[in-house]
């Protein structure tokens, strides 16, 4: 963005979403469209924004999630003004900004709890997790932990996890974003940088040259936005997913798993309510909501 900013002569526009003005993405957001110059626009997000769009959003990504919210009502404002946007998809993978980048033991540890859970309960885990498990596991030295792990979140992980779910709900928006980040000479150049450069373990910083050019560039004043801790799209609404996940909680009945066919594979009542709804969405309406459905009616048919 920094760089678009110095190669045109329009006035840049960007965005982000919150449930509050306070949120610390909002705050630095606009702090670094300052330095930018942008024209800024800050989406807020009510709870009841944020509750109506749950089934507009696993509508549109196919999948019982919820954090997509927040999410979907950016893509909706923004598309109300332009149709093409750039997203920073990619960035993570390409340049190790995760924190298995810098801590080895979390990945490994993490994959291995959650094999060693399905196994408890008399499942199999998929022979593609086992796969990647083992590949990890077997690393000799950390510099070749971390080539196989960029290798492995450049596949399957971005593609699956980001780039269709990100398609799918600015689609479902009429917006259309593109990705610099994963631009095939950037991604080729970055892919010969030293692995130090990118996930820097030593110092415990992701991303590193991304940072470290961020600062070189306009100074000390995006030190706190560069150097802070990753936080992204779901934690805009996380005050709102405990409030839907309290609302269940309180609304839907003391036995609603047990009385479900499937509710001993879910561990809370709005994970099983948001699978119900998925349900409803791709079964009975074969994922076309219908005019006027109602997420508070939906509830309460099972409360």
């Amino acid at each position: 963005m920094a760089m678009r900013e110095q190669d045109t002569a329009r006035r840049l526009l960007t965005f982000t979403v919150a449930d509050t003005g306070s949120h610390p993405d909002a705050r630095q957001a606009a702090q670094l469209a300052r330095h930018l110059h942008s024209e800024h626009h800050f989406v807020e997000i009510t709870f009841e924004d944020f509750f109506q769009a749950i089934p507009i959003t696993i509508a549109a990504a196919e999948m019982p999630l919820l954090p997509a919210s927040s999410f979907y009502s950016l893509c909706k404002y923004i598309s109300q003004r332009v149709k093409v946007a750039l997203i920073g998809e990619g960035a993570d993978e390409i340049f190790g900004g995760y924190p298995e980048y810098v801590d080895q033991n979390r990945q490994l540890s993490r994959i291995k709890r959650n094999i060693d859970h399905l196994k408890a309960h008399g499942y199999q885990p998929g022979t593609q997790v086992l796969a990647i498990y083992e590949r990890l596991a077997q690393a000799p030295t950390f510099d070749e932990y971390l080539k196989r792990l960029f290798e492995i979140n450049l596949k399957d992980q971005l593609i699956h996890d980001h780039l269709e779910f990100v398609d799918k709900l600015a689609m479902s928006a009429s917006l259309e974003y593109r990705v610099p980040y994963l631009d095939d000479q950037l991604v080729a150049f970055v892919n010969t940088l030293p692995l130090h450069f990118k996930a820097n373990r030593a110092l415990g910083i992701h991303k590193h040259i991304l940072k470290r050019t961020a600062i070189e560039h306009y100074g000390p004043a995006l030190l706190d936005i560069a150097l802070r801790r990753k936080l992204g799209i779901p934690s805009s609404s996380v005050n709102y997913n405990n409030k839907f996940r309290q609302l269940c909680f309180e609304r839907l009945p003391d036995n609603y798993l047990r009385r479900h066919e499937l509710g001993h594979y879910f561990m809370s009542k709005e994970q099983l309510l948001l699978f119900e709804l998925f349900l409803e969405i791709f079964e009975r309406y074969r994922g076309i909501l219908p005019a006027g459905f109602s997420m508070e009616q939906f509830l309460q048919e099972r409360a």
